[in-house]
């Protein structure tokens, strides 16, 4: 792990901090980044010739999370490329050898990945899915639909699309490059202004059915569509938590600097207090994102879904939680838009809806433990 935290060194330092305004004030992710990262050395530490490694999956917790720190657009290209769209091709590609081909790309830097899910009007629920596949004469298939909202979309290689086939979730990967689809950049961010976010229509796509993405369910794609959700929820924590400790941090720095009738912001109990709630809030999330990704590695579906969401869910609270904390230890200063504490806090407020807003993952934990306590009575 040494050899991974000097090469994330390397690349924030030299790669990301010194550019990390400029990334954020564009339409468009810096590609550069991605050959920085290979070059590095950074890939080969998240795609291991293990498939589905627990290093892999570790080394991209840890990358995002430091990355976090600095630039959300960078932070995205990990989430998203590399561990919803990456990740779940090195899980279920098999033996199909269009899948292997594009997750050989995605793993030397070569392409980039996009997952489309969200719906006109922002709707992720798949059972409201209008993106649907239709079967021709032929053997191949047809995609048509519309997507939102989609990280990565203006400039992705590639897509993970979510729809339905015959009444059921299927899960296609289409080449940004097919025929029939269209790409609009959504330019009017208040935030992660780099990340590249479309909309896109799938218009009469012709698909071969190596595509679909295989499943290890014959009964639906469920246990896909769940994977690519918890493996986005943990990375969406991982991420937080590294926004978390650069605000604790940028905070502790300000208040140790300012001065108020004789003595230091940071010698005043109250701020005391709330620094270390925040960091005790941090090492709890900690924790459970670690317990979530083992269970990732150890394909432990009965706990999957939840330590995944949980970690999400107070992910998105203790990163908003902190960045209103440093933008009043900064005062009138961290409200200049330009400045550090105002882009960390818009940053943090997007943790609420990314892979899941925090109302629907909430109800998911609650169904949960509703239908834990019913097993937990019927077995007494």
């Amino acid at each position: 792990m040494t050899k991974l935290d000097s090469i994330l060194h390397e690349y924030t330092k030299s790669h990301v901090i010194r550019y990390a305004n400029r990334f954020d004030s564009r339409v468009h992710f810096d590609r550069s980044l991605i050959k920085t990262a290979t070059s590095l050395g950074l890939l080969e530490k998240i795609f291991t010739n293990s498939r589905n490694s627990p290093e892999g999956l570790h080394a991209l917790a840890i990358s995002t999370e430091e990355v976090s720190k600095y630039c959300g657009n960078t932070r995205n290209f990990f989430l998203v490329s590399c561990g919803m769209f990456g990740k779940t091709l090195e899980r279920y590609q098999g033996e199909n050898d269009y899948l292997n081909n594009v997750y050989s790309q995605i793993k030397i830097g070569g392409a980039i990945g996009s997952v489309a899910y969200t719906e006109t009007g922002g709707n992720t629920n798949p059972k409201s899915l209008k993106t649907h596949l239709s079967k021709i004469a032929d053997g191949s298939f047809i995609l048509y639909g519309h997507k939102t909202w989609i990280t990565l979309g203006g400039i992705a290689d590639f897509f993970l699309v979510t729809c339905l086939y015959e009444g059921e979730l299927a899960i296609a990967v289409v080449p940004s490059l097919a025929k029939g689809i269209k790409i609009d950049l959504i330019d009017s961010l208040a935030g992660n202004r780099g990340s590249a976010l479309a909309d896109i229509t799938f218009d009469k796509v012709i698909l071969d059915k190596n595509q679909i993405l295989p499943t290890i369910c014959s009964e639906s794609s469920w246990p896909a569509f769940e994977w690519i959700f918890s493996v986005g929820r943990v990375y969406a924590a991982s991420s937080a938590i590294g926004l978390t400790k650069s605000c604790i941090s940028m905070c502790f720095d300000r208040l140790n600097s300012r001065h108020s009738l004789g003595k230091k912001f940071i010698e005043n109990q109250i701020w005391q207090q709330e620094l270390a709630k925040a960091n005790s809030q941090l090492r709890a999330v900690e924790a459970i994102r670690n317990v979530a990704l083992d269970y990732l590695g150890n394909n432990k579906y009965v706990f999957l879904n939840s330590d995944c969401t949980i970690a999400k869910n107070l992910g998105a609270e203790i990163a908003i939680q902190s960045s209103q904390l440093n933008l009043k230890a900064h005062g009138a200063f961290g409200y200049l838009e330009n400045e550090e504490p105002n882009r960390l806090l818009r940053e943090a407020l997007s943790f609420e809806f990314i892979e899941g807003s925090s109302l629907v993952l909430n109800k998911k934990i609650f169904s949960q433990l509703v239908g834990n306590l019913i097993v937990n009575k019927g077995n007494k």
